[in-house]
């Protein structure tokens, strides 16, 4: 059973929360702190650099010697951590949608 939510409720309150209910609770706060991230001027910046960075280095895969395997798995990890960033978002946001959907049934079945 959920307690009731307000602006004014502390969800610190381990009396009015299970553990469950607080992690979903934080998992929502991080979903909606990774949109607001995402939407910024310096998040659009830095995801800009990130896809930048990605297609620099598909570029390069393109020109490098096949014979060169350390240099292609350097150029295949600059751009993995070009890509884990992105996900990294992405897997936030998601996770913050599902925890408030799980919120929402939770405060439903109470």
């Amino acid at each position: 059973m959920v307690a009731s939510v307000s602006p004014d409720t502390d969800i610190n309150d381990n009396e009015l929360f299970s553990g469950e209910e607080l992690e979903m609770f934080a998992l929502a706060d991080l979903g909606e702190k990774a949109v607001g991230f995402r939407d910024s001027q310096i998040g659009r910046l830095m995801i800009g650099f990130a896809l930048q960075e990605i297609r620099e280095h598909a570029n390069a895969l393109l020109e490098v010697d096949p014979v060169n395997v350390d240099e292609i798995r350097r150029i295949q990890q600059k751009a993995g951590v070009a890509r884990l960033f992105l996900r990294f978002i992405e897997e936030a946001i998601s996770s913050g949608e599902v925890a408030h959907e799980q919120i929402i049934i939770m405060e439903s079945r109470s």
